[in-house]
């Protein structure tokens, strides 16, 4: 059995992270080469007997994201692929995708909150549809992010829909 040697996900833009993350996580999973993303594999292990595998699997991982990526994406990463760094790449990646600034979170809980059942959908498919939005919208969050933080944001936010049309220009400037 040959193993799959393609890319069957969209490539990473500059606007679709939320989406590609799963995807490619789940691509490395199949190829045992997520754990190379994790910072407990970023460095070479003290037992030399084991440093020829973690090697391979380093450049696996890493050229698996390279090839995962637009070509718009990968200058941004191309010096931590030819080093074999796989996790300074994905972290790098979860960095430039993910801003945690309260603009994004606006976008996303706005987002969520749009969201309805759509005719001919079942209920199943449109909890699943919510439960994946508010993962999006987590993954915003600073680790540091309180509630009273998100109170905060949540008036900010509140004012910002309710503002007229002719305001458009000034919501869409925070």
């Amino acid at each position: 059995m040959s193993e799959n040697t393609t890319i069957r996900f969209a490539l990473l833009t500059d606007t679709n992270y939320a989406s590609w993350e799963p995807e490619m996580l789940s691509f490395l999973q199949t190829r045992r080469l997520v754990k190379y993303t994790t910072k407990a594999q970023s460095t070479p292990p003290s037992d030399t007997a084991k440093l020829e595998d973690w090697t391979d699997g380093c450049q696996a991982a890493a050229g698996w994201i390279f090839q995962a990526l637009s070509p718009s994406v990968r200058p941004l990463v191309v010096s931590e692929m030819r080093a074999g760094k796989p996790y300074s790449m994905w972290v790098k990646l979860e960095q430039r995708g993910l801003k945690k600034i309260s603009g994004h979170r606006f976008n996303a809980l706005e987002a969520q909150l749009n969201l309805r059942l759509e005719i001919g959908e079942r209920l199943l498919q449109y909890y699943d549809r919510v439960v994946a939005a508010s993962e999006r919208r987590k993954q915003l969050r600073e680790a540091t992010y309180s509630v009273t933080q998100f109170d905060d944001e949540l008036d900010a936010f509140t004012i910002l829909r309710g503002l007229p049309e002719e305001f458009g220009h000034f919501a869409t400037a925070i």
